[in-house]
Order: structure tokens, then sequence, then C-alpha cells
């Protein structure tokens, strides 16, 4: 009889084993699992927040485009820009970044747009013609500018092959 309920209480015993090994086999591929799951879609999540933000680059950055050309090298170095021409350049980008402009701009873009602000701000207070110094300084400053601008949405390019 003693065997009998030894052999029960061995059988018992490594079931019971058995059953907590099972559980946690389950439990540690339910976590890793769970885990997987909440970063694929922190992942999509953040592309999805990514993508919002490039059309939100695609439908701001243009107008800049636009409003920066009267300050082309052709014009700038044959035609000469006045005054008027610098302080009209000056209002429009200022009311483009007034608006959505100002939060989807990257620190760079921000930094070039700065740079490019106080350059026509400081020849709206100078006396025209300018030199050629000055009119150098702008066109360079205008460059960093469109260039951060394209660096902003050539991210976009970039993610796509990471």
């Amino acid at each position: 009889m003693e065997d009998l309920e030894y052999t029960a209480l061995i059988a018992g015993a490594v079931s019971l084993i058995v059953s907590v090994i099972s559980a946690l086999v389950s439990a540690s591929i339910a976590r890793k699992s769970l885990r997987h799951e909440t970063e694929r879609l922190e992942r999509s999540l953040q592309r999805s927040k990514t993508d919002k933000l490039y059309e939100l680059q695609l439908s701001c950055y243009p107008s800049a485009f636009k409003l920066t050309e009267p300050l082309l090298g052709t014009k700038l170095f044959t035609d000469k820009i006045s005054k008027e021409e610098v302080k009209n350049v000056l209002k429009a980008l200022n009311e483009w970044k007034a608006n959505e402009a100002t939060f989807v701009m990257s620190k760079a873009s921000h930094d070039s747009f700065y740079h490019i602000r106080w350059l026509l701000n400081k020849m709206a207070e100078e006396k025209s013609p300018y030199s050629d110094e000055r009119i150098s300084q702008l066109f360079e400053a205008k460059n960093s500018f469109r260039k951060s601008l394209q660096n902003d949405v050539g991210l976009l390019f970039e993610e796509d092959t990471l």
C-alpha cells in the first residue's frame, strides 16, 4: 500500500511540476508576444505621425520657396534688390512662419530661418543699393534656408531605406 501512495505522490508532484513549467512557458511566450505587438504598434504609430509631418511639410515648404524667389542669384546679382523688396520678402516670410510651418520645421530649418530673417531685418535698416558682400550674405542665407527645408523633406526618403 505504501508503494501505491508513493507512486501516487510522485505522479502528482511530477504532474504539478509539469503544469507549473507549462504555465511559466506560456506566460513567457505571452509576455514576449505582447511586447512584440506593442513595439509593432508603436512603430506603426510613429510612422503614421511621421507621414502626417511630411504631409504638412510638403504643404508648407513650397510656399517658402516661392517667397524666397526674389532672392535668386540672377535677380540679386544682376538686377540688385531694393529695400522695398527686402521688406516685402521679410514680411511674407514672417507671415509664412506664423502659421503651421513653425510646428513642422526642424531645428536646423528654424535656425536658418532666423538667420535669413535677421539678415533681412538688418538690410531693411540699411540704405540701398546694398554692397556685393551683403548681397552674397543674403544669397547664402537663402540657399541655407532652402537647403534645410529640402533636408527636412529628404529625411522621408532616408527613413524608407531604414
